[in-house]
């Protein structure tokens, strides 16, 4: 009985120092920062789409923002790219996140817009 209480501690510990967090367990993040100007004083919708290597849509957020608003989101376990829509209309770029960083995405007047998903 004390040989198995042994064993079991022994591959206890042993799963217990193989399992611990490493490096590439950090938390992959993203700072939105909206310095686009907005007509009035009026707030524009932002949706934020978190998405897979293969596209897939897995998360998604919605933000209400004026020029200067600046926050910084934590992504879902495999996310690897953000799509973003403000109003009715896409962002046409597909911003590609640093895994275990964290990846700065502008949003401003020289951003590009339309109809069609990137």
């Amino acid at each position: 009985m004390k040989k198995f209480l042994s064993m079991t501690l022994l591959f206890t510990a042993m799963f217990l120092t193989f399992s611990a967090c490493s490096s590439d367990d950090d938390e992959t993040t993203y700072t939105l920062v909206y310095n686009a100007s907005t007509w009035g004083n009026y707030a524009e919708t932002v949706r934020i789409f978190e998405c897979t290597d293969n596209g897939d849509k897995i998360f998604n957020s919605s933000v209400e923002c004026k020029k200067g608003y600046e926050e910084t989101f934590t992504a879902q376990p495999n996310v690897s790219k953000v799509k973003i829509t403000i109003g009715s209309k896409w962002v046409q770029q597909v911003f590609l996140l640093k895994k275990g960083g964290n990846t700065t995405i502008t949003i401003d007047g020289s951003t590009v817009v339309g109809p069609n998903e990137p």
